[in-house]
């Protein structure tokens, strides 16, 4: 079996480990997907990545600095098919209020549960990569919603994709070509990822409200376990 094929497998087999939930998984994507949120974000009017200035990327930097706010959910009917969601300055307000965290940090585009359930079935690394290689914007914006994110998320990861294509192609087309694993040796992120953590991370963050760091979620880059909130998914 080759290296890289063999890592693959066994990071897939280390996400699933990697649970250790009081409940299904499988249940729990399925529950997430027929859910609708009453006060869904807002669609995007333009790409955020070109309209920051200095005061706005200040005020993101800042953001990314607070780790105790959460966004959470609460059910609005007795068969939990409905829900709002706020975010709150930490998990003990959100509770006090009757809420339930769904991950760290504020609400965004892609804090929707059915966001979520897309975030739980599949590792995205390779397949967001995939979309990001089409040519044509509705090739990329088709391939991105055919994974089941909101029209809101689709645009967020859209944009992050571009983003990431202006300030990085040479990066990137090399780690692809020379085969570089997601991760060097020694943990570190590979030159293409760790462009991206730079260049587009900040701003992806922000405005997608839910990653799959701060909802628990271990995907195929391997990041320390300070970095990943601890969470389950058993509220559906």
């Amino acid at each position: 079996m080759k290296g890289p094929v063999f890592i693959f497998i066994f990071v897939q087999i280390g996400i699933i480990l990697a649970d250790k939930w009081p409940c299904d998984r499988k249940k729990a994507i399925a529950a997430f997907k027929k859910k609708d949120v009453t006060n869904a974000w807002p669609s995007f009017k333009t790409d955020p990545y070109k309209n920051q200035t200095a005061a706005s990327e200040e005020k993101i930097q800042e953001y990314l600095k607070d780790h105790t706010r959460v966004c959470a959910i609460r059910y609005t009917d007795a068969s939990r098919s409905r829900y709002e969601i706020r975010d709150f300055p930490d998990k003990p307000t959100a509770e006090g209020n009757g809420f339930i965290v769904t991950h760290q940090g504020k609400c965004g585009a892609c804090s929707n549960l059915k966001d979520l359930a897309v975030y739980l079935e599949r590792n995205l690394t390779n397949v967001v990569r995939s979309c990001g290689l089409k040519i044509f914007d509705r090739f990329v914006t088709n391939c991105l919603a055919d994974l089941g994110f909101t029209p809101q998320c689709v645009d967020i990861w859209k944009y992050n994709v571009y983003n990431t294509k202006r300030d990085c192609f040479g990066v990137c087309i090399w780690a692809w070509i020379t085969g570089e694993p997601n991760n060097n040796p020694d943990g570190s992120l590979n030159s293409c990822l760790q462009c991206d953590e730079d260049k587009s991370g900040p701003v992806f963050k922000y405005f997608a409200g839910r990653t799959r760091r701060n909802s628990g979620i271990r995907s195929a880059i391997d990041r320390p376990t300070d970095q990943v909130y601890e969470m389950n998914h058993c509220y559906f």
